[in-house]
């Protein structure tokens, strides 16, 4: 059944929930007690104003006892936690769900609540150019491995913080970071050929010729004579070049992230103060609103609540890279060999993002 019309593109992204295929779960009546135990404190989370940690307990809940309703009270607490994407898939499990079992009243909420969210949706395209495939290619979008059928399809993402990263053998390591602010936007990422990595030359030993050779000492016998004392140390502080190098390639991919974070939760800042002081001019504040308001206010909670995860997110991954950038270990010479990177910001309408490419 086609109930979205990118569903081609987003049914990997559906299938690592895991919460549509029955098979999967048990239904004992101590499954159902359990799940419906969870539903409840996860009302009273909701009430609470809790969205992320109700949307934990309901998403337990519904894979213990998965059904149409549970599916539906998943996707509310999601949509309220500024999580659209995920409240779409949810919604559309609820839509399978129904239909199996012939609620048709159900379906149909279900459904429309589905296309709501998915005109609202904010999406990733990932592009690999035709020249710039090589063997063994392999593109993770926040750590998952991206199938090569998604590559080129602009996939619903939840706002926020996404990691797009490629990897060869033999290449370049390359990543991104892009903050997704909410609404209807498409980032289009286009993954670049990823360059041969140069092998690092091994330093040459040769035996020292100021030695003097001892009583029956040939050429050849000196040739294989011990290296100087003065020689040792190099092997050392080659581990320590590397090794200074890596630490401070970790410490500005730690500090762009962190950059990209308090990008976007300003954005989200911007548009919970928007949206408050809409919600003054309407009513006295949040609490006296009528409830045909209730999506405006829960949208408003969701974007403060990003807000704020976002910029202490990235006030801890920035104090987190600069400390171990600077405590990286100082080179002792020109880091030729070492690992490098380079970091290119970009702001645009609806994302932040930080590209960085190096060698690791």
């Amino acid at each position: 059944m086609n109930r979205h019309p990118c569903k081609a593109g987003v049914g990997a992204v559906g299938l690592i929930l895991g919460l549509a295929v029955p098979a999967a779960y048990a239904e004992t009546p101590a499954d159902r007690a359990d799940a419906e135990t969870l539903a409840s404190a996860a009302a009273a989370l909701v009430e609470r104003g809790d969205y992320l940690q109700a949307c934990t307990k309901y998403e337990a809940s519904a894979r213990l006892d998965p059904g149409a309703r549970r599916f539906m009270k998943l996707a509310e607490c999601q949509e309220r936690a500024g999580l659209p994407a995920r409240a779409w898939m949810a919604f559309g499990d609820a839509l399978d769900w129904a239909q199996s079992r012939g609620d048709k009243a159900l379906a149909v909420s279900a459904r429309d609540n589905a296309k709501r969210l998915e005109a609202k949706l904010g999406r990733i395209e990932i592009v690999v150019p035709p020249n710039n495939e090589i063997e063994g290619l392999q593109i993770r979008r926040d750590g998952a491995l991206v199938a090569e059928a998604v590559r080129g399809v602009p996939v619903p993402v939840d706002p926020g913080l996404h990691v797009v990263s490629a990897t060869a053998p033999g290449r370049s390591a390359w990543s991104t970071t892009i903050g997704l602010s909410p609404g209807k936007t498409t980032v289009s990422v286009v993954v670049p050929f990823l360059d041969e990595l140069r092998e690092t030359a091994a330093p040459v030993r040769t035996p020292s010729s100021s030695a003097p050779p001892s009583d029956g000492d040939t050429g050849p016998l000196r040739a294989r004579a011990p290296l100087a004392p003065a020689l040792a140390p190099a092997a050392d502080s080659d581990v320590d070049l590397h090794r200074g190098s890596t630490q401070r390639t970790v410490g500005w991919v730690l500090g762009a992230t962190g950059l990209a974070g308090l990008a976007v939760g300003t954005v989200f800042a911007f548009q919970a103060i928007s949206s408050r002081s809409s919600l003054n001019g309407t009513c006295a504040g949040p609490a006296t609103c009528p409830t045909s308001m209730r999506d405006e206010i829960d949208a408003m909670h969701a974007q403060g609540t990003a807000a704020n995860v976002l910029f202490w997110g990235g006030l801890a991954s920035l104090a987190g890279g600069a400390i171990v950038y600077f405590t990286a270990p100082s080179p002792k010479r020109t880091e030729q060999s070492a690992a490098s990177l380079q970091v290119v910001p970009s702001l645009a309408p609806g994302a932040a993002s930080v590209f960085a490419t190096g060698r690791f």
